[in-house]
């Protein structure tokens, strides 16, 4: 159904959703504590901001001077700004640094009645912010109970929430998350008492906030700072050390940046210590009035004892009873059942899968196999009897398709389309064929043609100027031979039959007999290449060492006739590089793979030649 629905009636339906264009623009200025003066440019994000209503509210209601920023592809802006964080972050990209910070978008607190004194006032309760509304994170927050020496609870939750809207407020559920209570503290504080240089410094609650956002409870201790002698303390380094191997073992703590304490409000009145601060002032003023009537040179001494007194911190872990107040964390039963829950999808979306690839690739095989029948190469390599089978059997399929095959399982299909393609299988294979052989004739007349040039330029060469023997020259030219009968016989028998019958010269063969010629091209190139002749030597003869210049110059003229005959004869013997003979003829099969290489060859003695000039054949 199609309604013609105009700009201006479109505006008006929308009139309630324009008044809200705005509010994402202003709460972001109203968060980062700017006006809209100091803004250099808005920038449109979304597809929606493309409406012409949608950008003249932005400019009207922001009241800036500045054109809409309309650089970024508002449909890719966000996914751009992905990228070019995901840049920043990496090593392998050098951009400019695009810094940005996650904040705390609801404020976290904490709620505690404080120790009630007097049983016939009601306990007072107290609110403790522990997150601020725009707090980055990840951080790490400490919150300190320092008038709490019995077991205790308190509740974390959300603070004040005036900054979001109202419905907004109720998508977030429960307002208190967790209510944690404390076992332990009164033993605690009971363990020390009494004892001497014992300073308590109240019940600290170590919580963090991660990467992801999650608050975590760490843990909850009770520290004391204890005054020791140096024996002590040695002692007490030794466990400082021991901590210290155990906190490596707590988990990745460097990521939280801040550890930030929020101490519990004093109550009003005097404070119990404030008699033992005034003591101490008192005493530092003797001390100054007394240092002051020391003279310079003068020396104080200092007691051996107060030298070796020395403050250690000393932790003691409270039991925390942690109960959730909105969802529960999973437990291990329902954890495993979600993962059983998410295989069986998997599985099930495994099957519909196949289902749906089975189901498309029956329907493609039926049209592709229509269409294929109507062109003239695929309808020759088919008989009348094939053709009318063929047609029949995907009008079956079809019918089954429209009646029960669309909710039939995947080896369903799958069946349905073996028995498809098993008829047509031999009807595409003779088209391939005919479609394929006359190139695959081409390239064996080729290859032949090139063997022929080959064992031509062979023959007119002597075999002392070829590193080829007479057998490995025979081999040769009874391949091509046999070849070219084969192939001529072949090609006239197949060009009586019939493109519907199977065909008797097939691409395969032709691609052996053709693999078979460059076999045995390959192996002489080879040898060719590889082989190096050996120049003739020159000979001299010396003349007698007795002989002085003047008879040099007295040689007889037969002398000299006979040395000269002397040295041509030396020319004539030269030495020739060994000839491979095979032991035994080459088997007729030219198809075999080892017909030359299997042979072994056998030396044969150089002999004498009549003389010949040296030179070679070229090929």
């Amino acid at each position: 159904m199609r309604i013609k629905v105009t700009r201006e009636e479109l505006e008006e339906l929308c009139k309630d959703l324009f008044d809200k264009v705005v509010l994402p623009a202003q709460r972001a200025l109203e968060a980062s504590g700017l006006t809209i003066e100091l803004i250099e440019q808005v920038m449109l994000s979304g597809a929606g901001t493309r409406v012409p209503k949608v950008q003249d509210r932005l400019v009207k209601d922001l009241k800036s001077n500045q054109p809409l920023g309309r650089s970024l592809n508002t449909d890719e802006a966000a996914a751009l700004g992905a990228a070019y964080k995901a840049a920043d972050l990496s090593n392998g990209f050098k951009v400019k640094a695009f810094i940005t910070k996650d904040a705390t978008l609801f404020p976290i607190q904490v709620t505690f009645d404080k120790e009630v004194i007097d049983d016939n006032k009601p306990a007072k309760q107290v609110k403790r912010i522990l997150f601020g509304h725009m707090n980055p994170y990840p951080q790490r927050k400490i919150i300190t109970f320092n008038k709490h020496q019995q077991d205790f609870d308190f509740t974390v939750g959300y603070a004040e929430l005036s900054h979001l809207h109202e419905n907004e407020v109720k998508c977030l559920g429960s307002l208190q998350l967790s209510n944690i209570k404390l076992n332990g503290v009164r033993d605690a504080y009971t363990k020390y008492q009494g004892q001497e240089g014992i300073d308590t410094k109240g019940i600290k609650a170590h919580f963090a906030m991660d990467d992801s956002g999650l608050l975590i409870l760490q843990n909850v201790e009770l520290l004391i700072e204890k005054t020791v002698t140096a024996d002590t303390e040695e002692e007490s380094t030794l466990s400082k050390i021991g901590n210290t191997i155990s906190n490596l073992f707590k988990g990745p703590e460097e990521v939280l940046k801040d550890e930030k304490p929020v101490h519990e409000a004093p109550e009003e009145g005097p404070i119990p210590q404030a008699s033992n601060n005034t003591s101490n002032n008192t005493d530092t003023n003797d001390q100054t009035n007394s240092t002051e009537q020391l003279k310079l040179n003068d020396t104080v001494p200092i007691s051996d004892s107060k030298k070796n007194l020395k403050v250690v911190t000393v932790k003691e872990t409270i039991d925390v009873n942690h109960e959730y107040l909105f969802v529960l964390p999973a437990q291990d039963d329902d954890l495993q059942s979600s993962i059983n829950k998410i295989i069986e999808l998997k599985e099930i979306d495994l099957a519909k899968s196949r289902k749906e690839t089975s189901l498309n690739n029956l329907e493609t095989a039926i049209i592709e196999t229509r269409e294929k029948l109507e062109q003239p190469d695929y309808a020759s390599s088919a008989t009348d009897i094939e053709t009318q089978s063929i047609l029949d059997k995907c009008s079956e399929i079809s019918n089954w398709l429209e009646d029960d095959g669309f909710g039939a399982e995947a080896d369903i299909l799958d069946s349905k389309f073996d028995d498809l393609k098993k008829i047509v299988l031999p009807v595409w294979e003779r088209t391939f064929e005919h479609a394929e052989r006359p190139s695959r004739l081409d390239a064996l007349n080729s290859a032949i043609n090139s063997s022929n040039s080959f064992l031509e330029k062979i023959k007119n060469t002597t075999l002392e100027d070829t590193p080829f023997t007479q057998v490995e020259i025979d081999t040769l030219e009874k391949l091509i031979s046999e070849i070219t009968i084969w192939k001529d016989k072949q090609v006239e028998e197949q060009g009586k039959l019939p493109k519907s019958v199977d065909p008797v010269l097939t691409v395969q063969t032709i691609a052996i007999k053709h693999s078979s010629i460059e076999r045995e091209m390959r192996y002489l190139m080879t040898k060719f290449t590889s082989w190096k002749p050996k120049k003739k030597e020159d000979l001299k003869v010396k003349a007698p060492t007795s002989q002085t210049d003047n008879e040099k110059d007295k040689i007889p003229e037969e002398q000299d006739n006979d040395t000269i005959t002397k040295n041509n004869a030396q020319d004539d013997e030269v030495e020739k590089p060994t000839v491979d003979e095979p032991s035994s003829t080459v088997n007729d099969n030219a198809e075999s793979e080892s017909s030359l290489k299997s042979d072994k060859p056998k030396p044969v003695e150089p002999t004498k030649t009549e003389e010949k000039d040296d030179t070679h054949s070229e090929l």
